[in-house]
């Protein structure tokens, strides 16, 4: 009997932990797509992009004959005068509404991008009203419903198992009723975040572009990639309006941040000081996510090192503020603290010491198969290469001779040790008294140091299988 009220108890426990499991809703949003297409008619470079050629092209060819719609030609005007690009075609279109083949109403426009005026706002409503019924946009969205049923599919086995309860947990600052993943047809490698409240509906939206396809044209989404992306786009809704209350106290330290690296910034489209402030945080707080989800130290550093590439040398110190200020409290407790501390540091500094660590040269010491081998096992189906420290766990090179390049088995992929970051294992595929010749560069050290020189795996395998 005691038996059996203690599986009736587990089942409880369980139950009530699944009903308590947030659980994200993936689905194309037509209005994005609608944006998206304006954005692209009025040349906005961003939704240009065209890494899903086969759609972008559907798109020109449907759309081509309203490129001279009076929209098209406000989108121009309101990008040259306002700014109205990027997120903020996004920010638009999470907040418009259909009904009767109409746009009927925007909500919510008190937490549109700012970059939007009531005049814009009144203007792009009246104008999309009209394109959207002149161009027969619901034909075109009906007609690759397929493909968007494909996008849909894919993103969902790309997501993984992403802990959403997790962003209440450690932000405490919303109370989400949906997290909702949107696969863009026409924004490629661009992803964006949103949030928005419509009556007691808190909705937050992760769009995340489409930047890959497969053999057969059709939208796929690699899961090494697109996990942190959604986890980034969603940390936005919950970090930014805490460093929205705190800008006036952050703003002097973004500005010198701004100014360290502000050609690296550009290039990612960064072109002033607001998005900085909000990505110097977002960036550490997907992070922290890993971090608390068992990463190992070197994958997590590598992800420090990264943005330290895109210029965001603080991410380290933020880290660290979490690390010494959580305690079992939420975000929105302890901001003022992690502020004070973000303000203490020498970001002049930190950019120095990255660079000092990049000196730090990296090369291989050992391998399962020795240089100059002969008669070597044509059944051994791998070789280990061990670095004299850790390794980039992102950055390598391997060539082979012309006539051996069946050496790569394409089947399986290459893998570093995580654990340690000093042993890189490449499949292979050998054959019975052979020559090869397999050659490694471009590894990194996890610092970012440079692999001295090109090493080049001589060996020759032996006439037949060894047997145990």
């Amino acid at each position: 009997m005691k038996k059996i009220y203690l599986i009736v108890f587990a089942l409880i426990i369980s139950f009530f932990a699944n009903a308590n499991k947030i659980e994200p809703i993936v689905s194309v949003d037509k209005r994005i797509e609608l944006l998206s297409i304006v954005a692209r008619l009025a040349n906005y470079e961003e939704y240009k992009t065209n890494q899903f050629k086969s759609y972008a092209d559907d798109v020109d060819i449907y759309f081509s004959k309203y490129k001279n719609h009076e929209l098209i030609s406000y989108f121009k005007e309101i990008r040259r005068k306002n700014g109205i690009a990027y997120d903020a075609v996004i920010s638009y279109a999470i907040r418009i509404e259909f009904s009767d083949n109409n746009l009927i109403k925007l909500f919510d426009v008190k937490n549109i991008a700012t970059r939007w005026s009531n005049e814009n706002l009144r203007k792009t409503t009246e104008l999309l009203n009209d394109f959207y019924k002149v161009t027969n946009f619901e034909d075109f969205f009906a007609n690759n419903s397929e493909i968007y049923r494909i996008a849909e599919k894919n993103m969902n086995k790309a997501i993984g198992q992403i802990d959403y309860n997790w962003f209440n947990d450690f932000y405490g600052n919303v109370s989400t009723e949906k997290y909702i993943i949107v696969p863009a047809m026409l924004i490629g490698y661009s992803n964006y975040g949103g949030n928005t409240v419509n009556g007691k509906d808190k909705i937050l939206y992760s769009v995340v572009g489409t930047s890959t396809v497969d053999k057969n044209d059709k939208p796929v989404y690699l899961s090494e990639l697109v996990e942190s992306l959604v986890i980034h786009e969603f940390t936005h809704s919950f970090m930014n309006p805490l460093i929205d209350a705190s800008f006036n106290l952050l703003e002097n330290q973004i500005k010198d941040l701004y100014i360290l690296s502000k050609k690296t910034f550009k290039q990612q489209a960064y072109g002033d000081i607001y998005p900085i402030a909000y990505e110097s945080f977002v960036r550490a707080g997907v992070i922290q996510y890993y971090i608390e989800k068992g990463e190992t130290d070197l994958q997590i550093k590598m992800r420090i090192r990264k943005e330290n590439l895109n210029g965001f040398y603080l991410t380290s110190s933020i880290l660290n503020s979490f690390k010494k200020l959580r305690s079992n409290r939420m975000l929105v407790e302890y901001i003022p603290e992690l502020i004070e501390n973000f303000n203490g540091e020498n970001p002049k500094q930190l950019k120095r010491d990255f660079k000092k660590l990049k000196k730090e040269r990296c090369w291989i010491v050992s391998s399962t198969i020795g240089n100059g081998d002969m008669n070597v096992d044509p059944s051994i189906d791998s070789v280990t290469l061990t670095f004299n420290t850790s390794l980039d766990l992102w950055c390598r090179g391997i060539g082979h001779k012309n006539d051996t390049k069946e050496v790569f088995d394409s089947s399986r992929r290459g893998y570093f040790n995580t654990e340690t970051g000093l042993e890189y294992t490449l499949p292979i595929k050998l054959e019975p008294n052979k020559e090869y010749t397999i050659s490694f560069f471009s590894f990194k050290s996890s610092n970012g140091g440079k692999m001295k020189g090109k090493y080049k795996l001589n060996f020759t395998t032996g006439g037949e299988t060894k047997k145990n």
